[in-house]
C-alpha cells in the first residue's frame, strides 16, 4: 500500500530533509534491513552464548550500545511505518494492531 509523498518541491529545505528522513524511516527497505540483522545479531548470540556462557553474551551483545541501537532503530522504523499511513482506514486494522503490539 502505497502512502502519498509528503515532501514537495516548494518546501524550505529544512523541511523537506526532514520529511525526506521521516519517509525514509518509515520504508520498508529500511525495516527489512533491521529485521535481519538484528535475526543475524541474534543468532550469533545464540552460538556465542552455547560456545562461552550467558554473561559473555551479556557482555559483548546484549548490554552494548550497538545492539539497543539496532532495537531503537526498528521501534522508530515501526512507528513511522503506522504513523505515516494515519489516519487509518478500516481496513488497516489488522496492521496497526500488529505493528502496536
Amino acid at each position: 500500500m502505497a502512502h502519498p509523498k509528503l515532501v514537495k518541491p516548494d518546501q524550505p529545505l529544512p523541511t523537506r530533509c526532514l520529511l525526506r528522513t521521516y519517509e525514509m524511516c518509515a520504508s520498508l527497505r529500511l525495516a527489512v534491513i533491521l529485521i535481519f540483522t538484528l535475526a543475524g545479531t541474534l543468532a550469533f548470540a545464540t552460538f556465542v552464548e552455547a560456545a562461552y556462557g550467558t554473561a559473555a553474551v551479556q557482555f559483548f551483545v546484549y548490554q552494548t550500545w550497538w545492539f539497543n541501537g539496532l532495537n531503537a532503530m526498528l521501534a522508530v522504523t515501526i512507528f513511522c511505518a503506522a504513523a505515516i499511513r494515519f489516519p487509518w482506514q478500516r481496513h488497516q486494522t489488522g496492521f496497526v494492531i500488529t505493528h502496536i503490539g
